[in-house]
């Protein structure tokens, strides 16, 4: 079930009243079940659909209210996707990938053997030659035009986690209506970022100092996966001093308890809570026995080695 909600604001849950309400009325989860949200963005212009699907991934519908086009976002669960994409009555377009991995890229054969048709034909972006299904091959820096240029997702390469990972970064033509939207895929989560599957550390500094120095405080970070109470939860066992942390943490374990999403974020509000966004930090060096003379790829090494053994 996904539950609608008003435009991005300023709270610490950019425009989730409904969902806040749900939250707070309901005590105990009665079903083993995630439910999912709907956001108004770009001056109700367009509308973005997070939807839970596998056991804890999110895909992504983009749609245009006008036109009820929709561009989906790795939607690896193509049956829990089309589910969704037919109760609404939105016409998909276009698959957006932001790398191989099967619960990333796994809807893509299904969905374009299902909706392409002689006269019309998803197209599905990746920059990964692993992906499935590409008709767009895309290369760090380029700019995709989607519902005929009224937005655009730029490509920002983010190589660790995947040596072919691509964030999308989707702004309107128009700058002047809003903030953006990151899909990041498995390169940055909420308080967190992805494992080093086919990178190191210096790997993951450069590709989170490229979105930071590509993307403004007020985007929406849209993740890959709901991680964020245990990523929260290492975050205060090496910044146990961080309010915002704390407080972040009980409200995504009240989110959690009733399966409500705990995303979107912002990057700026990321600033202040996540440990891999927060390498110069004097007290996260500090607990982890690093003094001011180790690099950040330092202290993003041994926080990435913690965190593959940290246990909630």
């Amino acid at each position: 079930r996904c539950y609608g909600a008003g435009g991005v604001g300023d709270d610490a849950a950019p425009g989730w009243q409904e969902l806040e309400e749900l939250v707070e009325g309901v005590q105990e989860k009665k079903e083993d079940k995630r439910v999912g949200l709907s956001l108004r963005l770009f001056e109700d212009q367009f509308r973005l659909h997070v939807l839970p699907i596998l056991d804890d991934n999110y895909s992504f519908l983009l749609e245009h209210c006008e036109s009820t086009e929709v561009v989906m976002v790795d939607p690896a669960d193509p049956r829990m996707v089309m589910a969704h994409v037919m109760r609404e009555h939105l016409s998909p377009t276009g698959i957006l990938t932001t790398h191989h991995h099967w619960d990333h890229s796994g809807g893509n054969a299904t969905l374009c053997g299902d909706l392409d048709t002689e006269e019309s034909k998803l197209t599905v972006v990746g920059l990964d030659e692993r992906i499935p299904c590409v008709t767009a091959r895309v290369a760090d820096g380029d700019e995709v035009e989607m519902f005929g240029g009224e937005l655009v997702a730029t490509t920002i390469h983010t190589p660790c986690h995947t040596s072919g990972h691509t964030a999308f970064y989707v702004t309107p033509r128009d700058s002047g209506v809003g903030g953006g939207l990151l899909f990041a895929g498995d390169t940055l989560f909420s308080a967190g970022c992805g494992r080093f599957f086919e990178g190191d550390a210096e790997d993951m500094v450069r590709s989170l100092e490229k979105v930071l120095g590509a993307v403004t405080d007020d985007t929406l970070l849209l993740p890959g996966h709901e991680y964020t109470v245990a990523n929260l939860r290492f975050a205060l066992s090496v910044d146990p001093g961080n309010e915002a942390a704390a407080q972040r943490l009980l409200w995504a374990e009240r989110h959690q308890a009733v399966g409500a999403p705990t995303v979107p974020s912002t990057l700026g509000m990321e600033k202040a809570f996540n440990p891999f966004l927060r390498l110069d930090s004097a007290e996260i060096r500090q607990s982890l026995g690093l003094g001011t003379e180790a690099s950040p790829v330092d202290v993003m090494r041994e926080l990435r080695i913690r965190k593959d053994n940290f246990t909630t």
